[in-house]
């Protein structure tokens, strides 16, 4: 998302995805959305999709979380967020998605903080 500042600057905010397969949807407001899932099994052996999913309005600003989604019964659950939507990261923030062998689904963040904000 680019965004042009009164004083002519421009900043861009990216989210970026290391992930084979991750889909973008654009809505009505400007604000896109990308997601990236993967699947894996619990200690049971359900199968279920942990998604990584990154919001960036029209200004610029994101916010992130993951989701849990159950294959069979399509049960879905908010994991985490990482920042409440009243304190999103502020424009010009670059988020990068990735899948770690040991750790799992990442969601990484560089952003300047030049207000308060709040992580969940």
């Amino acid at each position: 998302v680019s965004v042009k500042k009164a004083n002519g600057e421009t900043i861009v905010s990216k989210a970026t995805s290391k992930i084979p397969g991750a889909q973008t949807n654009i809505d009505s407001s400007g604000a896109i959305t990308t997601t990236v899932k993967v699947i894996k099994t619990d200690e049971n052996g359900v199968a279920f999709e942990v998604k990584a999913v990154t919001k960036t309005d029209s200004k610029g600003e994101a916010i992130t979380r993951f989701e849990r989604v159950n294959i069979t019964t399509g049960e879905s659950e908010e994991l985490d967020k990482t920042i409440t939507e009243e304190t999103p990261f502020e424009e010009g923030n670059e988020v990068e998605v990735e899948d770690n062998p040991i750790e799992g689904l990442q969601i990484k963040v560089n952003a300047k903080i030049t207000r308060d904000i709040v992580v969940e």
